[in-house]
């Protein structure tokens, strides 16, 4: 049971995409021109006294880095269309997470609708069992999706990345076991 807990919390994140609806794309007054996709959202940490350490640093594929300090676990930052991003969460003494965003790929020629992204993140303490592998591999991945025509998540990623996760503590704890005898 605690391990099924501990793999829980070290992927929690939710993630709500909101697109525009079928009446809003029919209706082309409604549509609000923009160069840039919304995320807006919540880091939980583990430890109260990292709140206010919370880092998040965006870099494009341009090699543009912006920094935030997120003020009380919350968050809010713009990213442009037709680039991709590594956005990375991380607070002293946590795990830090990565959010894997391409606004580019498939994305249509002047694409610019207004778009808003939710979601939460949540830093664990340090576990050196993970840490490497959640430190270099995206929790998550955003996307430009045609059948939606909106930026959403990829949620089978998200998936089969959990499912690595849970063999890597199944093998890690049966070699503790085989030190132990």
């Amino acid at each position: 049971m605690k391990k099924a807990l501990f793999l829980a919390s070290i992927l929690t994140l939710s993630l709500t995409s909101f697109s525009r609806t079928p009446d809003e794309k029919k209706d082309d007054k409604n549509k609000k021109s923009t160069n840039t996709a919304l995320f807006t959202g919540f880091v939980k940490v583990a430890d109260k006294d990292a709140m206010n350490d919370i880092t998040i640093t965006i870099i494009s594929n341009t090699n543009d880095t912006i920094v935030n300090n997120v003020a009380k676990g919350k968050f809010k930052f713009d990213l442009d269309y037709n680039k991709t991003y590594t956005v990375v969460f991380e607070a002293t003494d946590l795990n830090s997470k990565q959010l894997f965003v391409d606004l580019k790929t498939g994305l249509p020629e002047n694409y610019r609708t207004e778009q808003v992204l939710d979601l939460t993140v949540s830093l664990d303490k340090l576990n050196a069992n993970t840490a490497y592998m959640m430190s270099n591999l995206p929790i998550a991945k955003a996307y430009y999706n045609k059948e939606l025509d909106g930026i959403t998540f990829d949620y089978e990623y998200t998936k089969q990345l959990k499912t690595q996760l849970a063999k890597l503590e199944k093998e890690n704890n049966m070699a503790i076991k085989q030190v132990q005898f």
